[in-house]
């Protein structure tokens, strides 16, 4: 870069560089922002943006050879990587896109389906299209800017979340089996030019459950919540949402989990960073759930105490001890890999960084679970109350099914 090189490998380098980010990361001095804006300049100034010969019906525009084929091919992954990267790292920083999606990587990521070179060529289109939707979610609720944000009433936020639902719904159902699967990919019908050679670990089936929390993440915030019945602490609508983005955190980090650790270590930076959001929202939950009543200072030991218990969301955190116990299984499991890491530096390597983030939303979660029960002194707080009355009583600690969450 220092000597006015910019070429397609040097584009490719920095794209896996920043793909496995989580290797180079030093949290006090990141630089992923960086990396992620000079691969999007790279490929303006290589003219990726301005690919032609991709949609179908306007071949004769495209490359004919099968020299120009596979440039062509490499040029579409290198504008189609840098565009899901793009959104990757904006999104986890919440910020506003970098990188904007146009039809022409709807097309580009048709063809190189269609060509079908490596076995992974399939699945570009499947990953860029997750992230498209993961831009509009974020776009749509303002997450880079909730200070600026308008608000909402309750019947067009929950409208609006159904919505984002019902298209990571029709995502889901497009794509594959042998895409979505976590383990090995292979071509399913192998070609004897390619074979089965060259196989890749994918992670898609983790993108919907964290596609799925982002939008619920809407529900942690009161100014998309505006109701005329000022009374109640909580909707049932908006409780529902809640106690379906628990779900959703415990299918991404199960599915997580479920890795090995050896191919666990071959998982981008995309995959950490949703780990990071996810126990991002967890934590804002259990603040949420927990928050003291604005108009007391002192309300532990009080009637206060037994109110907050009695709130649908903290009650719903109380009762499911699944989740607790994936994050400690994932905590384990990070622990175990950074056994396999090389760290020359004084500072923690990154599977140990982000095992400290899991025990720190696990020892926040378990603190304020126990200033809350220390508060009621023995006493029994009233069951969460929804639209069809109480919810027969819970033992904190038992696990509750969706059944018996509460219902609007």
């Amino acid at each position: 870069m220092l000597g006015f090189e910019k070429s397609e490998d040097l584009l490719q380098g920095l794209l896996v560089h920043l793909a496995f980010y989580q290797y180079h990361l030093r949290p006090q001095r990141q630089q992923m922002l960086l990396i992620t804006q000079l691969c999007v300049n790279l490929v303006y100034d290589l003219g990726l943006d301005d690919l032609r010969g991709f949609r179908r019906g306007l071949q004769k525009e495209g490359p004919q050879s099968g020299v120009d084929i596979c440039n062509r091919a490499t040029e579409a992954r290198l504008l189609l990587g840098a565009y899901y990267l793009a959104a990757v790292y904006t999104n986890k920083l919440k910020k506003r896109s970098i990188m904007p999606h146009t039809k022409k990587m709807t097309h580009a990521a048709v063809w190189l389906a269609e060509q079908q070179q490596y076995p992974t060529d399939g699945l570009i289109q499947h990953l860029v299209a997750t992230q498209e939707l993961s831009r509009r979610i974020h776009d749509t609720f303002s997450y880079d800017s909730l200070d600026n944000a308008e608000p909402s009433a309750e019947a067009i936020t929950f409208a609006i979340v159904k919505s984002f639902f019902q298209e990571v719904d029709r995502l889901e159902k497009v794509v594959p089996s042998y895409y979505k699967n976590n383990g090995t990919l292979e071509r399913p019908h192998p070609t004897p030019e390619i074979g089965n050679a060259d196989t890749t670990k994918v992670t898609l089936a983790m993108e919907f459950p964290a596609m799925r929390a982002m939008a619920q993440e809407a529900t942690l915030y009161e100014l998309f919540w505006t109701t005329a019945n000022s009374s109640q602490a909580i909707s049932p609508t908006r409780a529902n949402l809640l106690w379906e983005s628990i779900q959703s955190y415990k299918s991404f980090v199960s599915g997580l989990t479920k890795y090995d650790n050896d191919e666990a270590f071959y998982l981008t930076f995309a995959t950490f960073s949703k780990l990071c959001s996810v126990l991002a929202w967890l934590a804002k939950l259990v603040d949420f759930a927990l928050e003291s009543p604005p108009d007391s200072q002192d309300w532990r030991g009080t009637a206060g105490a037994a109110t907050i218990i009695s709130h649908p969301c903290e009650f719903m955190i109380q009762a499911d001890t699944e989740l607790p116990h994936l994050l400690r299984l994932t905590q384990h499991k990070l622990n175990a890999m950074a056994k396999g890491i090389v760290n020359r530096s004084s500072e923690p390597d990154c599977m140990t960084t982000f095992s400290i983030l899991v025990g720190s939303v696990l020892s926040g979660f378990d603190k304020r679970m126990g200033q809350v029960n220390g508060s009621l002194n023995g006493s029994c707080a009233a069951a969460p109350v929804t639209a069809e009355g109480v919810i027969p009583d819970f033992h904190v600690g038992q696990s509750v099914s969706p059944a018996q969450a509460p219902l609007p």
